[in-house]
């Protein structure tokens, strides 16, 4: 169908005055029940910010509602037209899980605008001809608008979904008066759909072994639509009364409270589940849930403040979501107190569901959980007490992130994933369910929103999106990872009591509205009064983060003088100032810290030039210095080879943080590869750790070793790549083995202890340690005859051993039969990682084709790919036995879902050192949908493995050469 926009452009002096209405009117239309009055109040505690709150409020508010005429009519197309606006849905939906359909019935009550408060030209002289929503893969059958205070009817003369822009079209002759109120009654039906968004079906087996569903809805960010006709924009908040047709046997949740349960007319055995009327807020944030549940209750707060709080389980899984409601209880409490507001709702279910696209959805008072993830295995060990603990608490920090205050427009999305990535990290520290919490931060966030998002093909944190395509691109590690290393920064900066102030002020200020990002800077440097704005904009506006590199240092008296020079982090060159983007600049916080006292930091600076001198007092002649101290900032330094020399002392001694000792190790790697430092220096720097025990900084020595590996791997010189790795491994075994020995066969083991036992034998038993592999071999036999394997992560390794073994074959039939047998999906997924271990051809084979079998879940069929895929052996047979299969994996694994992004990357990123690695990247990318960023990204690494090698593959080789008796050299 074509369509035409065309857009006549009024005067600069006609536009502001044509915006002006527009502000005016839609204030009067969404604040007329004054949602933010329980606030006023708190608003006290900061009185020289009271007086900017309503208008900066709504200002802003309005501002960022994408009124902006001049913007391209194919991408702006997308946006809605503001001719309406809803205030109210009255939405009921009857579900059929027979044929997963469902039918469903909306009341929206409307303000129509004057003429001169519209947009997008959709308001004639005589009123409004066309009213213009969302909706996709639905049915609509009947629509009726009806003014208020009026019993006059008017059905629509015509309507049609445009699949393309996602819109429902509704034209009414005659036309409707401007301005007016009424209501919007619109009778649709649609499909109870498998692709985990919308309103889908999620599949479970229930006591008696048979296959049953539950209904759940997954809407964010553009999938209420799917579900039935709305404005489905996040600054479109509306009320919502929800009502649900369902069998008497089921449960059904949303985001309010049941109000009211009552028999249908007609069909006795179904009743009508009512719920209370919702605040104002987003489509995206509706949520319900339709199934057969077990659940736990606790009561937080007391009085006016009491909140219900329950954990939805599939039935007989109650015990296991104990610590989910123990969790819930903290966190709750924690943010609370963090924000000095109370929870918005009196109830907050967290429900856990087979299905789940991603680990979990923050819905208002309804958060949806992967039901993998969530509940505790009675096994869980300190790392998925953890991941449960970040996970509740980002999801309850989003019902005042998001829920309470929403982005204006997607663009600002970052803010709000960012802000809860950042707080998950202060909760669980608070709580001190680990000690670490810092060191993991820099570790899973920091250092790998730094891999992220040094690239080329970097997007800016804060980008302008249009279509949901677009919109669902932001989705990804710039916007959580890298957002959130920036958040922690800023907090640095600021101090962390301006931090927490000044998010208080802003939950006030557009509570139960929408704001964007700038409205939480300018908040933030009002009640800090430092450059928020100019600082953070530096970093969110621009693509990349900056390289500082320390040009030159110096002892004057007791000072030390350093001149500091920054420039765009950029791979695709190590002569990077010569790139002409490289003129981008930054505001970058920099603290530095001295020998003497390495873990605290004796001055800050704020770096705003492209050269810069800055002077620390009190610093003797005998002193090093370290930059970024923590890691709080986000950029990285490339130091003189002789401050590297000292750092290795301090390595060796443990004197700085586990963060700095692996922060300084992954920044020369990565240097290393592009060629800005030497890979000798590299080499060096690994060999001073050898006396290091901590577990967080043994995961990222593995990392630098593993990728060296897979450098090496079809070199002349890779055994004695793998008698260094055994040299500087070994120490940490023995230790290892000491313990178990002393503990009685490790049944006393802490937690940690066992990880790295388990990380240490994995590496060892891949650089063809052979005392290693007899353990393993072991302790196989051991298990067979019925023994005990103590610590659930050796397990892998104790399986891995025995896929060495000359036995391979009896073991992998072995291996195959557990598979089967077990029920504890962990034990499963150990297994499938163990298979692909083996160097027999015919079995590796055999491996590959249980992987494809239909008996073996598609998370454990990407772990079989990636175990035979790491060894020059595994890759050969594997790539052939995927092209020869192709069209199985299509079926398995397609439209760029996660698991076949996964699958897609085993495949490809082990043959980055390899010539066949184009070849291999062009049938990928044509048999398969949605991986082009993942192809972009390893055809990227590819190219600078290649040049790394071609680089300093003779100083390599020399450098390894006294190796092959495993003894130690020092370089600097």
């Amino acid at each position: 169908m074509e369509r035409q926009f065309k857009i006549k452009n009024p005067t600069p002096r006609c536009r502001r005055r044509h915006h002006r209405q527009i502000r005016s009117t839609l204030t009067d239309i969404q604040f007329l029940d004054d949602p933010e009055a329980p606030f006023n109040g708190m608003l006290q505690c900061f009185p020289q910010l009271l007086s900017k709150k309503l208008s900066h409020s709504r200002r802003t508010l309005r501002s960022n509602m994408g009124f902006t005429i001049e913007e391209s009519s194919l991408r702006i197309g997308y946006r809605l037209p503001y001719g309406a606006i809803p205030t109210h849905y009255t939405l009921s939906l009857k579900p059929h899980f027979h044929n997963f359909t469902f039918e469903g019935c909306v009341i929206i009550k409307l303000n129509i605008l004057p003429r001169e408060g519209s947009t997008k030209m959709n308001i004639t002289k005589e009123g409004l001809r066309t009213i213009t929503l969302n909706a996709l893969d639905i049915d609509v059958n009947k629509v009726i608008w009806t003014e208020e205070f009026k019993l006059k009817k008017q059905e629509a003369m015509e309507y049609f979904v445009d699949s393309e822009l996602e819109r429902l079209v509704l034209t009414f002759d005659p036309p409707l008066p401007t301005p007016c109120k009424g209501s919007l009654r619109i009778n649709f039906g649609g499909k109870i759909n498998d692709s985990q968004s919308g309103f889908y079906r999620s599949k479970y087996t229930s006591d008696f072994g048979s296959e049953l569903y539950c209904g759940v809805t997954r809407f964010e960010p553009t999938s209420a639509r799917k579900c039935f006709p709305c404005w489905d924009e996040p600054s479109i908040k509306a009320k919502f009364d929800l009502s649900l047709i369902i069998s008497k046997h089921l449960t059904a949740l949303s985001n309010m409270p049941v109000r009211v349960i009552v028999p249908h007319r007609t069909d006795p055995t179904l009743h009508i589940v009512e719920f209370d009327t919702t605040p104002r807020m987003s489509t995206y944030l509706l949520a319900f849930v339709i199934g057969e549940f077990d659940f736990l209750e606790a009561r937080i707060g007391e009085g006016s403040e009491e909140v219900k709080m329950r954990v939805y389980t599939p039935f007989g899984m109650a015990r296991n979501g104990e610590l989910a409601i123990n969790l819930g209880r903290c966190f709750l409490y924690f943010y609370r107190q963090y924000f000095n507001i109370p929870y918005p709702l009196k109830k907050l279910d967290m429900v856990a569901v087979t299905s789940h696209a991603i680990k979990a959805m923050e819905n208002l008072g309804l958060l949806v959980f992967r039901e993998r993830g969530f509940l505790q295995d009675e096994e869980n060990d300190l790392d998925e007490l953890i991941d449960i603990s970040q996970l509740v608490s980002r999801e309850i920090a989003h019902q005042w992130l998001g829920n309470l205050v929403t982005m204006s427009w997607w663009t600002s999305l970052w803010l709000n994933e960012a802000l809860v990535t950042f707080l998950e990290y202060v909760s669980v520290a608070y709580f001190e369910i680990d000690d670490q919490m810092w060191t993991r931060f820099v570790s899973d966030v920091t250092l790998v929103g730094l891999e992220n998002d040094a690239s080329r093909r970097s997007i800016p944190i804060e980008v302008s999106v249009y279509s949901p395509a677009e919109i669902n691109d932001i989705f990804e590690i710039i916007s959580y990872e890298k957002g959130a290393s920036i958040i922690r920064m800023l907090e640095e900066y600021i101090g962390d009591e301006h931090f927490r102030n000044g998010l208080q002020v802003y939950l006030i200020r557009f509570a139960y509205g929408n704001a964007s990002s700038m409205d939480l800077l300018k908040t933030l440097e009002e009640v800090s009064g430092k450059p928020v704005i100019n600082l953070v904009s530096s970093w969110t506006q621009q693509a990349g983060f900056p390289l500082v590199r320390v040009v030159s240092f110096r002892h004057e008296r007791s000072n030390l003088v350093l001149v500091l020079h920054q420039e765009l982090f950029c791979p695709e060159a190590a002569s990077m100032s010569e790139k002409p983007h490289s003129r981008r600049l930054w505001m970058i916080p920099i603290q530095i810290s001295i020998g003497t006292n390495p873990t605290k930091p004796i001055k800050e600076v704020l770096m705003d030039k492209r050269i810069q001198k800055f002077i620390i007092q009190n610093v003797s002649e005998n002193d090093w210095f370290l930059l970024n101290p923590g890691f709080v900032g986000f950029y990285r330094v490339k130091y003189p080879t002789e401050i590297l020399g000292c750092f290795l002392q301090a390595i060796r001694t443990k004197s700085i943080f586990p963060e700095d000792r692996f922060g300084l190790l992954n920044e020369l790697y990565v240097l290393a590869s592009l060629g800005i430092s030497s890979t000798i220096e590299l080499l060096t720097m690994l060999e001073a750790f050898t006396e290091e025990d901590d577990y967080l900084v043994w995961e990222q020595i593995d990392a630098v070793v593993q990728s060296l590996d897979l450098l090496l791997q079809e070199t002349d010189f890779y055994s004695k790549f793998q008698s260094f790795t055994r040299m500087i491994y070994r120490k940490i075994y023995k230790q290892l083995c000491q313990e178990a020995e002393d503990t009685d066969t490790d049944t006393d083991t802490s937690i940690m202890t066992e990880k790295l036992r388990e990380l240490i034998f994995h590496r060892l038993l891949f650089s063809d340690h052979q005392e290693c592999l007899q353990q393993g071999l072991m302790r196989f036999r051991r298990w067979l005859s019925g023994g005990l394997l103590h610590g659930r992560d050796f397990n892998r390794i104790v399986f891995q051993s025995a896929m060495l073994s000359p036995e391979d074959d009896v073991v992998f039939l072995t291996l195959i039969r557990k598979y089967r047998e077990c029920e504890k999906e962990t034990e499963k997924q150990y297994i499938a990682q163990a298979l692909g271990f083996t160097q027999n051809e015919v079995i590796l084979l055999s491996v590959l084709d249980f992987g494809l079998s239909d008996s073996i879940r598609l998370e454990d069929t990407v772990s079989i790919i990636e175990a035979v895929m790491q060894t020059s052996i595994g890759r050969r047979i594997g790539w052939d036995f995927f092209r020869e299969n192709v069209t199985t994996f299509q079926s398995r694994f397609h439209g760029g879902t996660q698991h076949s992004i996964k699958c897609m990357t085993a495949i490809m990123e082990y043959f980055v050192p390899d010539d066949k690695l184009s070849e291999i990247l062009q049938f990928v990318h044509h048999h398969f949908q949605g991986i082009e960023k993942t192809c972009q990204q390893i055809h990227d690494k590819g190219q600078i493995y290649s040049n790394w090698l071609k680089r300093e593959r003779t100083k390599i080789s020399d450098y390894l050469i006294p190796f092959e008796n495993e003894i130690p050299l020092n370089y600097f």
